[in-house]
């Protein structure tokens, strides 16, 4: 990132602390929501798969990320503490079941 930045030599001024939380955060989710909406037309049309993947952090809770997977790409959609449900196939199911 260092290296990209001094690309653009000493004059460079970057963003603010408000431009990177607020214009510039909102154009970036809008983009990954585009990005989104064409690989769920694709989903309707192909199919997917939807993956989670466990792990613990640092305070020893445990995180449950859900994605999806698809021809064009693999999604990110959301994380959830489960830390108080044990990481079994039945609770794992409870968290990605689409109704």
């Amino acid at each position: 990132m260092v290296e990209a930045i001094g690309r653009f030599g000493p004059s460079f001024k970057p963003p603010s602390q408000w431009q990177l939380r607020e214009p510039l955060l909102k154009e970036e989710f809008e983009t990954t929501k585009e990005a989104l909406k064409k690989q769920e037309q694709s989903w309707k049309v192909n199919g997917c798969t939807i993956t989670t993947d466990a792990w613990t952090d640092r305070k020893m809770r445990s995180i449950m990320n859900l994605c999806v997977n698809c021809k064009e790409d693999t999604a990110f959609l959301s994380s959830k503490d489960s830390s108080v449900e044990a990481n079994i196939g039945e609770n794992n199911f409870k968290c990605v079941k689409c109704d």
